[in-house]
């Protein structure tokens, strides 16, 4: 759901609904804040923040390590691109 749909849906939450929404943002906030990172494990994944994970994976590897590595994913798998 994107970030303006939410927006909408909150817009049309009963006040019931609406303040039962309220605490659980708040008490989400205070367990972001409080436990020092926020668990993304089923969240989606940007692109971008993809691109960035794997640049930061790449560092400190050699172009033959890289290959390696590329052998090493492949073995089980029939690469057809190469």
């Amino acid at each position: 759901m994107a970030l303006h749909e939410l927006i909408r849906a909150v817009d049309e939450l009963s006040s019931e609904d609406f303040e039962a929404l309220y605490i659980h943002i708040h008490e989400q906030r205070e367990y972001r804040q409080h436990s020092g990172s926020v668990d993304r494990h089923n969240d989606p994944i940007d692109m971008h923040d993809l691109r960035q994970i794997l640049a930061e994976l790449r560092e400190g590897f050699s172009e033959s390590d890289l290959d390696e590595l590329k052998w090493a994913m492949n073995v089980e798998y029939v690469d057809r691109a190469g």
